[in-house]
């Protein structure tokens, strides 16, 4: 082997080497852009392809949970489906805030500790990234904040205390009214503690106690009414029993009347026959028939004191 040919060799070999580091390089970048096209889109979540090269969003499918090939440039934009809590109160996490100073409709401040629900709608991720951007939380949890001040000042004072569930009620209505719009689901609310200013404490409790004395007075004359009206339906029922009963005695005298009358008619009549057959038989007339009659009844009497065709002027009989 001369000079030349050991030159050449020498020369030749760093040509291959550079050769295999290039083809290596080119297989590692399609390997790395091959695996930056795949996306994984994890489970509670939806989400939205977006194109860093264009800078725009595909508004024509919501992706679901599960992995899918992008292509270069492309990444998902993911939102939780995840109910999502939002607290307003003292032991409330890093994404809340403390408890609300709030004004009632007579101009009290009251500090309250709420909390509510909420879930985005997934079908609706779209219309959320274009106005809330990647993480809308933030935005429902100022929304609600406010929902709720204005919701309280509404109500009186004393109505937080007497009837908390109808707060409770009207503010879940309105925040699902406001945030609805938004995209979002409020499913629950929570009016979990309600305090007074320390200046105000007595005032108030003097106030609640009066409202429950005055309620407690109608309450009394609200069941004397209904005594009085019960005592007026009895009295009505005994009267109407005792012209009830009234009426039977009057009828069953009647019919005890009638009955009566119709025996006399009967034996009036029996005897009648029997008189009437008296004379045909002996062929007395009435002056006869009322003579013997008559001196039947002296002779059956034991108190008679008189005979019979005597005056008693000039007869004493004392039996």
């Amino acid at each position: 082997m001369g000079l030349g040919d050991v030159v050449e060799f020498v020369v030749e070999r760093p040509k291959a080497s550079c050769a295999v580091c290039s083809s290596f390089v080119a297989f590692v970048v399609m390997l790395a852009l091959l695996i930056a096209s795949f996306a994984k889109m994890p489970p509670l979540h939806v989400g939205i392809d977006y194109d860093t090269n264009q800078h725009t969003v595909d508004r024509t499918r919501v992706y679901a949970p599960g992995r899918y090939v992008l292509g270069v440039g492309h990444r998902l934009i993911m939102f939780s489906t995840a109910t999502q809590i939002v607290d307003f109160t003292d032991d409330a996490g890093p994404r809340s805030g403390p408890p609300l100073d709030v004004f009632t409709n007579d101009g009290q401040v009251l500090t309250i500790e709420v909390s509510f629900f909420y879930r985005i709608v997934a079908s609706e991720v779209q219309e959320i990234f274009a106005r809330f951007g990647e993480n809308p939380f933030y935005t429902y949890m100022l929304v609600g904040l406010a929902v709720i001040k204005n919701t309280a000042s509404s109500f009186e004072t004393t109505a937080f205390f007497t009837d908390r569930r109808l707060i409770g009620r009207t503010m879940l209505a309105n925040l699902q009214e406001t945030l609805r719009p938004m995209h979002a689901e409020v499913s629950t609310f929570s009016l979990r503690e309600i305090r007074l200013k320390a200046d105000f404490d007595a005032a108030f409790i003097r106030t609640v106690v009066a409202d429950q004395r005055r309620q407690t007075a109608y309450y009394q004359q609200q069941i004397q009414l209904v005594r009085s009206d019960t005592d007026i339906i009895n009295a009505r029922a005994d009267l109407a029993v005792s012209n009830t009963y009234a009426a039977f005695n009057k009828e069953g005298a009647i019919i005890v009347a009638e009955a009566a009358a119709d025996a006399l008619i009967v034996t009036t009549g029996a005897e009648a026959s029997a008189v009437y057959q008296f004379m045909l038989q002996l062929a007395f007339n009435r002056t006869h028939v009322l003579q013997y009659v008559w001196t039947r009844v002296i002779r059956d009497s034991t108190d008679a004191t008189f005979l019979v065709g005597v005056p008693a002027s000039s007869l004493r009989i004392n039996l």
